[in-house]
């Protein structure tokens, strides 16, 4: 969780064994590609998927998609604004 170096960070995160305690620790990381390796992680959380949503449109980029599509997924309907409807 804390090596300096983000690709042993993003494989830590790819880990099938990761729980989603450990994944929503991992969906704090500033590099994205480690973010991205939580939302594609089946242990991961719908807390955290939500969580790794951006409500500034200009600040949304891949993780915020990605994490959108598994929500998406999972059976939550979004509304025009790119975020959850229940996300009141």
């Amino acid at each position: 969780m804390t090596d300096p170096n983000q690709a042993i960070r993003a494989v830590a995160a790819m880990n099938p064994d990761a729980d989603e305690e450990i994944l929503d620790r991992f969906a704090n990381d500033k590099f994205w590609g480690v973010r991205m390796e939580v939302v594609r992680n089946a242990n991961v959380s719908q807390a955290t998927l939500r969580r790794l949503l951006e409500s500034d449109t200009r600040k949304r980029g891949v993780v915020h998609h990605a994490a959108r599509e598994k929500l998406e997924e999972r059976g939550v309907a979004f509304g025009a604004d790119g975020m959850p409807e229940d996300a009141a």
